[in-house]
């Protein structure tokens, strides 16, 4: 997920850190920072701001529910407030499914 102009950061390495699984922040030049080391949050912040200027950078969460987490911290003021796999699951994963088959056959 494309994570652009962080407007509260304490809020947004609290979400970080209430993820069970690896979260990971991928820079524009591929590196990749493991955001549940505080190290490395420290670090993520000099890149971020080093410039005066937020990049866009890249989110990834491993975990399904990691991902509709910092989805709905990241979109969620924007966009229903459910992540993609919450919104797959009311919508019944069978469906799903058979729409992703018709759409994308092997």
């Amino acid at each position: 997920m494309k994570v652009s102009n962080i407007k509260d950061v304490e809020k947004f390495f609290q979400v970080v850190d209430s993820c069970k699984g690896r979260v990971e922040l991928v820079t524009g030049e591929g590196d990749r920072l493991n955001l549940k080391s505080k190290l490395s949050q420290y670090v993520s912040l000099a890149n971020i701001f080093s410039n005066g200027e937020i990049p866009e950078l890249e989110l990834i969460a491993h975990e399904k529910e990691d991902v509709d987490k910092v989805f709905k911290y990241g979109l969620g003021l924007r966009y229903a407030c459910l992540g993609p796999f919450e919104i797959a699951d009311l919508g019944g994963l069978d469906t799903f499914y058979h729409i992703a088959d018709y759409l994308f056959p092997e």
